[in-house]
């Protein structure tokens, strides 16, 4: 069993760095509508080793055995770490990271996005500087601009149309900013 995952490894690997080393024949993504359905990435920085470039769209299901970057993913990302600029779906990682825009679910130890429209889960969610539209659950909740909902021991966003429930819960722009076990603002 072993022997056949570490070939496989190697083979996904191998794969990975021949993809790279190919010339570009075709436009970029974004002009032709292309995307891969599968994405296996061990390490996205360089050497890159990962099925397809970051700059590929993933519609479909994205692996990273270490870690991976897709400027989009669209479906399901599983693994330990990972990054990119627009997700759709869902996002299941010990650490995620969205620069730009995040819709769907994501769950990990640590969350990051700049605009979250949906439901964030872990440890930490961090989205300073951008906006929650939905429910932030988590020891430690922290964003820019929240419609909805916090739940953690520590809450805290500069405005919020909705509720924080928490030991600590903080809305900077009203005239009583901290209060403990509920705060709200509308």
């Amino acid at each position: 069993m072993k022997r056949v995952l570490l070939a496989s490894c190697l083979l996904v690997a191998a794969w990975a760095l021949r993809a790279q080393e190919a010339p570009a024949a075709a436009p970029a993504a974004e002009a032709t509508h292309e995307c891969f359905p599968l994405q296996i990435a061990f390490w996205p920085e360089a050497p890159v080793i990962q099925i397809v470039g970051r700059e590929m769209p993933v519609h479909g299901l994205k692996l990273n055995v270490f870690s991976g970057r897709n400027d989009e993913v669209h479906g399901l990302d599983l693994g330990l770490f990972s990054r990119g600029n627009d997700l759709r779906g869902v996002q299941i990682n010990a650490g995620n990271y969205v620069e730009t825009e995040a819709i769907g679910l994501q769950v990990g130890l640590i969350n990051g996005t700049k605009d979250l429209t949906g439901l964030g889960i872990g440890a930490v969610n961090y989205w300073d500087g951008g906006t929650v539209t939905g429910v932030q659950v988590g020891l430690a909740n922290i964003s820019s601009t929240v419609t909805g909902v916090q739940i953690g021991l520590f809450n805290h966003c500069r405005t919020m149309k909705g509720v924080q429930i928490g030991l600590y819960n903080r809305i900077e722009t009203k005239a009583i900013p901290f209060f403990p076990i509920l705060n709200a603002a509308w």
